[in-house]
């Protein structure tokens, strides 16, 4: 099972607006302080002065429409939603990459759409968003996580957590079907 911060997102990012509060959500500190600046005295660091920058540009970003005069999309908030499919579906990096290109190429001249995964990774990794493969009972009955992490077995069905391979004869993790 897969599970990820751009799931939660679902049914929040709508809009530019919430893209805005996300944004803003993320990079607290600057939100509250809109005095602060990269040319300001107050940046103490050149990091902060990143995180300064990185914050404006996801602004930027938010409020850019996805091509000249599309009103329905940012660059940031369609970055957000084809990420999410790529998540939950289990696209492979090359295969959204080419999804990416494909998608450039259907948009109208100008539009701003990463073209590749590791644009688009990038763009989403300044939101502070992650994701993480957690193994799951193969009945539905518990996560392998948290205090469940190292356990070879369900304590609920008692199914195991692992197969073996009849080629390899290795334990592999029980395969589950797409639905």
């Amino acid at each position: 099972m897969l599970t990820n911060d751009t799931e939660v997102l679902e049914n929040y990012y709508h809009n530019e607006a919430t893209m805005i509060e996300i944004v803003n959500d993320s990079y607290q500190y600057y939100n509250e302080n809109p005095y602060v600046n990269c040319e300001n005295d107050q940046v103490e660091s050149m990091e902060e002065k990143n995180d300064i920058n990185q914050y404006l540009k996801l602004i930027e970003y938010a409020n850019a429409p996805l091509y000249p005069g599309c009103t329905s999309f940012t660059k940031l908030l369609a970055t957000v939603k084809l990420y999410n499919l790529k998540v939950r579906n289990g696209w492979s990096d090359a295969s959204f990459t080419q999804l990416l290109k494909l998608q450039r190429e259907r948009l109208p001249i100008g539009n701003t759409l990463p073209e590749s995964t590791y644009a688009a990774k990038s763009l989403i990794k300044s939101l502070g968003l992650h994701s993480a493969m957690i193994h799951a009972c193969h009945n539905d009955c518990i996560l392998y996580w948290g205090k469940y992490e190292k356990i070879n077995e369900c304590p609920t069905c008692g199914e195991s957590r692992w197969k073996v391979d009849a080629r390899s004869q290795r334990c592999v993790q029980v395969s589950r079907p797409k639905c």
